[in-house]
């Protein structure tokens, strides 16, 4: 029921003014829509989305093609399963909205889930109100103190490194020590493979950021 009700087909959007208005509030509101009938041909989506606006250029290239290939230096290049996250959070302007255009699924399962982070937010306020309403900001020490902490527990659950580390990259953005802290992610932490021991050299080069960063001030 509540999948219909965020469901809509792709000729509907393109060629009315009503059904691009009923996506627009979809997405506004709910913060999803599930675009049924789309064509399947590579950029094919294109004209559907320029119904809205231009799509914006990001590093990894537009569109981004999410394929399972060998030896993987991306999650998104595997066909393991990903837990719900948030792409991109350390970009200085974040996506506004993104759009996952599924051409070919050859596997079976690869079921989606979404999470409303702002009811996430209002669950904390309401249930967590100590921590929603802090207004103590940790040092980047304790944040990677507590990273560290979690990141070994997960790891013995069987997550992989880079599924968590990933989303450390904007740890020192705008800071002194920025881009070497990028390039240890990059080197030591975003790979499949990625080693949970490497982890331990993070403190010593948070230690030296934090260091430098006080001296600058």
């Amino acid at each position: 029921m509540i999948v219909k009700s965020i469901t809509l087909d792709h000729n509907e959007i393109l060629n009315s003014k009503e059904g691009l208005l009923k996506w627009l509030k979809l997405l506004h509101y709910k913060g999803i829509a599930i675009v049924k009938n789309a064509p399947i041909e590579k950029e094919s989506a294109f004209p559907v989305l320029n119904r809205i606006s231009h799509t914006r250029q990001t590093f990894f290239d537009t569109p981004f093609e999410v394929i399972n290939i060998p030896k993987p230096n991306n999650s998104a290049y595997t066909a393991h399963a990903l837990r719900n996250h948030m792409d991109l959070p350390w970009f200085e302007l974040p996506p506004g909205y993104q759009f996952l255009h599924c051409l070919v699924n050859s596997a079976n399962g690869g079921d989606s889930s979404a999470v409303d982070g702002f009811a996430v937010a209002e669950y904390l306020k309401n249930n967590e109100n100590e921590i929603f309403e802090t207004k103590e900001q940790p040092t980047r020490e304790e944040i990677a103190e507590k990273l560290l902490e979690y990141l070994e527990k997960e790891v013995k659950l069987g997550t992989k490194v880079n599924h968590i580390m990933r989303h450390t990259v904007g740890l020192y953005h705008g800071q002194i020590g920025s881009k070497d802290w990028k390039r240890y992610l990059s080197d030591n932490m975003m790979a499949r493979d990625s080693d949970f021991q490497k982890s331990k050299h993070i403190m010593t080069i948070v230690q030296n950021n934090e260091k430098a960063n006080q001296a600058n001030s």
